[in-house]
């Protein structure tokens, strides 16, 4: 099985979302381009290799211990300014939109594709809450116990950056039968718990 991205559709015109596994590739920076070869490859592994191989395009999720993820690194600035260990709360872009799903959401995604997705599919698996990446930070810093104050990071901000993503999931729900059962919300605040107790009194 092959998690690929869902970065590897690029910016996708709002009139052609939202997106299924026949929107054209169109990788718009280097870190996507090297994800459309993984993909290409294995698709031509189990076409004409004849490779049991399944491609997942994973669009955003939560992991808390993969701190490289804007919702992630979020949740750890806010852990770190609550304990007095950083001033303020850095950020790039805040205006994409993406859908969101839960750790427990996606792992379950693994497994079931693993268990029943078809051979040779490629599926989009993405979550039905959409949300722009600055009401997520709202969402997050509102659930802090203290006053987080935001600023922008030039070396935050990419030359090019997706504008929106809404998933379209139900070639993979079809054939696996995946639900989502975790809220926005909930994902939140797992990820700031996580960082409180990673970082509680690292300052001491």
């Amino acid at each position: 099985m092959l998690s690929s991205t869902s970065e590897v559709y690029g910016n996708v015109e709002l009139k052609k979302q939202p997106i299924d596994e026949n929107t054209v590739i169109n990788p718009i920076n280097p870190y996507t381009v090297t994800k459309v070869f993984q993909d290409l490859l294995a698709q031509v592994y189990s076409k004409y290799l004849d490779l049991d191989i399944i491609i997942l395009r994973m669009f955003t999720y939560s992991n808390p211990r993969r701190e490289n993820l804007f919702q992630t690194a979020f949740a750890k600035q806010v852990a770190l300014v609550e304990n007095k260990i950083q001033k303020n709360l850095y950020h790039g872009n805040l205006e994409s939109i993406r859908t969101f799903m839960s750790t427990e959401d996606t792992m379950k995604a693994y497994w079931l594709a693993a268990t029943k997705g078809k051979i040779g599919g490629i599926y989009n698996v993405g979550g039905k809450n959409k949300i722009s990446i600055k009401k997520f930070l709202d969402k997050l810093i509102s659930k802090s116990n203290t006053t987080i104050k935001t600023k922008i990071k030039k070396s935050l901000l990419r030359p090019v950056d997706i504008n929106v993503q809404v998933a379209k999931s139900s070639k993979f729900i079809k054939d696996t039968g995946w639900k989502e059962a975790r809220s926005i919300d909930y994902s939140i605040m797992q990820l700031l718990n996580f960082m409180r107790k990673k970082y509680k009194n690292k300052n001491s």
